[in-house]
């Protein structure tokens, strides 16, 4: 009978160990998860960047613009969604609101904790499929109110 020394043994287990943890690892959080997570991510910053546009075009024109076009007509191509190359969607809902539109690859309801106070994330939470943001835009106060 061969007796297998206790170092053998250790780098066994220890081996074993990293090979789980690793599989354990690609398994949670696949390659294509973090990939569909980084789109969702560029997603969320264009429509941040879109959502600010929107805003200063108002604050500009005394009015909303009647599609994303007319925001910012030199810069409207680099407004697509990252993967697919389509438009964001945008809809003007009345005269100070609107939604802009994106369509997700991942749900970010359990990823980031809604806290009480306004944050940047909070603002942008989102499931997989179709997701539409309305926003308002804040009207100067007319002046003698």
């Amino acid at each position: 009978m061969t007796c297998v020394s206790p170092g053998k043994i250790l780098i066994g287990v220890a081996t074993f160990v990293v090979v789980v943890a690793v599989a354990s690892a690609i398994v949670q959080n696949p390659p294509s998860l973090q990939r569909a997570r980084r789109f969702d991510e560029m997603r969320v910053q264009d429509l941040n960047q879109l959502q600010m546009k929107v805003e200063a075009y108002h604050r500009q024109h005394k009015a909303l613009p009647g599609d994303l076009a007319s925001v910012c007509p030199r810069c409207a191509a680099d407004f697509v969604d990252p993967a697919t190359h389509t438009p964001y969607g945008y809809e003007k809902t009345g005269e100070a609101d609107y939604k802009l539109c994106a369509v997700f690859a991942t749900s970010t309801q359990e990823q980031r904790p809604r806290s009480t106070f306004k944050s940047y994330w909070s603002e942008w939470v989102h499931d997989v499929g179709q997701t539409c943001f309305e926003r308002h835009v804040t009207l100067p106060e007319k002046a003698g109110n």
